[in-house]
C-alpha cells in the first residue's frame, strides 16, 4: 500500500488542506546532514506532484537553504497534524450519522460493529430460563428486551470454527476457441458481501445438538430442511467435476479438492453442492434458529453509499462499515490483553487477572509490561 497516497486521498475525502510534499528518494544515509539547494524534481513521487506544484514548494525557499533534517521534522509533524484531523472529521461523521463515539473502537470491524449493536441489532423480549415468562421492568410494566443473537460461548466456537472459510479466490485464465484474442467480459458484483447479508437469514440461536445423519431419523428430519445447520460431514465430491466448490483446510492451506475427506460444513453450503454431484453422510452437528439479522444495516449504509459522490468521505465510510461487519463475527473471543504495571506489583496483577494466564513480563525500569491471555 502506497500510504503516502492514501493519505493523500483521505485529506481530499474529508476536505482537510492538500497533504504536503517530500523527495523521498532524495535520503540517503550519506547526506543525513544536508543542507542547501532543494533537491530535484526527479525526487519527488510524480504520480503525486506536478511540476507546478514542485515549482510553487521550490519558490518558497527563496533566498533560505533547504535544510533535510529541519523539513523532515516538518514533513512529519504536519502529516501527524492531518491525520488528526481526518480522525477528528471522521469521528465527527459517525457521531453526526450513528451516535456512536469513535474512541472506543481501535478498529473499523470493532466500529462497524458497535454502530451495529447500538442502531441496529434486532432485540427480542427477554424469557425467564426457570418459568417460560416474559422478564419485565418493575418500574415501566414493560417487557426488557435483549439482543436476538446468542453469545456461542469459547467451547462452542471451537468445534464450529473449522466450518468457517474465506472466499473462494480460485484464478482462472478464460480462453474462447480463437485462444488468447478472444474478446472477454468481465463482471464486478455491486456490494457482493452485503447483499447476501442483506437478503439472507442468518443463524442466531443453538437449538439443538445432534449425532448420527439427521436426514435420516423420523422425527427430526424436517429440521433439516427448515432450519439452519453447522454439520461434520463425510464428503465425496465427482472426481470429474471441473471446478470443486466445497473447500478443506490441511495445516498450511485451504484448497477446493475432489475425492472424500471429512469436515465440518453450513448446511446451505451442502445443500448448494448436492446440486453438482456431491454427495455427503451426516456424521454430527449443531442445528439454530434464524432471522434476518443485517438488512437495516446494509440498506441504510447503502443509502448512504449511493447517495454520496464517490470522492466523498461518506461514500468512504459507508462502504467500509458495510464491508466490515460481517469479519467481527468470527473473531477468535480468545485474546491477549496487555497492562503496564509497578514492578513492584506484578504479583498483585497475576492474581487480579487469574485464572486468566500470565504469558509474559518485560521489566521496563520501574514498570513492567505483562501480557495475558483472556479466554
Amino acid at each position: 500500500i502506497n500510504w503516502v497516497s492514501f493519505l493523500a486521498k483521505l485529506a481530499k475525502q474529508f476536505n482537510l488542506e492538500d497533504k504536503d510534499i517530500f523527495p523521498y528518494t532524495f535520503v540517503k544515509h550519506s547526506n543525513l546532514n544536508y543542507v542547501g539547494k532543494v533537491p530535484s524534481f526527479k525526487y519527488f513521487n510524480k504520480k503525486a506532484v506536478t511540476k507546478e506544484r514542485y515549482l510553487d514548494y521550490k519558490n518558497t525557499f527563496k533566498g533560505i537553504k533547504w535544510n533535510l533534517k529541519l523539513e523532515v521534522l516538518k514533513y512529519c509533524a504536519k502529516d501527524c497534524i492531518l491525520l488528526y484531523n481526518i480522525l477528528k472529521e471522521f469521528s465527527n461523521l459517525i457521531y453526526k450519522n450513528f451516535s456512536v463515539n469513535l474512541d472506543k473502537s481501535p478498529s473499523l470491524p470493532a466500529l462497524a460493529l458497535k454502530i451495529y449493536r447500538t442502531r441496529f441489532m434486532p432485540t427480542e423480549a427477554m424469557i425467564d430460563p426457570k418459568t417460560g415468562e416474559v422478564v419485565k421492568d418493575k418500574e415501566t410494566g414493560a417487557a426488557k428486551m435483549i439482543g436476538a443473537i446468542n453469545n456461542i460461548g469459547y467451547d462452542l466456537y471451537n468445534e464450529l470454527k473449522d466450518s468457517y472459510f474465506g472466499g473462494h479466490v480460485d484464478a482462472y485464465i478464460p480462453k474462447g476457441p480463437t485462444g488468447d484474442n478472444t474478446k472477454v467480459n468481465l463482471y464486478d458484483v455491486n456490494s457482493l458481501y452485503p447483499s447476501v447479508m442483506k437478503d439472507n437469514k442468518f443463524p442466531n440461536k443453538l437449538y439443538a445438538k445432534f449425532i448420527g445423519d439427521i436426514r435420516f431419523i423420523s422425527e427430526y428430519k424436517g429440521l433439516y430442511r427448515t432450519m439452519l445447520g453447522i454439520y461434520r460431514v463425510r464428503v465425496n465430491a465427482p472426481v470429474d467435476l471441473k471446478h470443486p466448490i466445497l473447500p478443506y483446510r490441511d495445516k498450511f492451506r485451504v484448497i477446493y479438492p475432489t475425492g472424500t475427506w471429512e469436515g465440518m460444513y453450513c448446511s446451505e453450503e451442502l445443500k448448494n453442492a448436492e446440486r453438482y454431484g456431491y454427495t455427503f453422510e451426516i456424521l454430527n452437528g449443531y442445528l439454530f434458529t434464524s432471522a434476518n439479522l443485517f438488512s437495516s444495516y446494509v440498506e441504510t449504509l447503502y443509502h448512504f453509499k449511493e447517495n454520496s459522490d464517490k470522492s466523498s468521505a461518506m461514500y468512504l465510510i459507508a462502504k467500509i462499515l458495510m464491508n466490515s461487519l460481517y469479519g467481527r463475527f468470527g473473531l477468535n473471543p480468545v485474546s491477549k490483553q496487555y497492562i503496564v504495571t509497578s514492578s513492584d506489583k506484578v504479583g498483585e496483577q497475576i492474581k487480579k487477572y487469574t485464572p486468566n494466564n500470565l504469558d509474559d513480563s518485560i521489566a521496563l525500569g520501574d514498570v513492567t509490561l505483562c501480557s495475558f491471555t483472556n479466554s
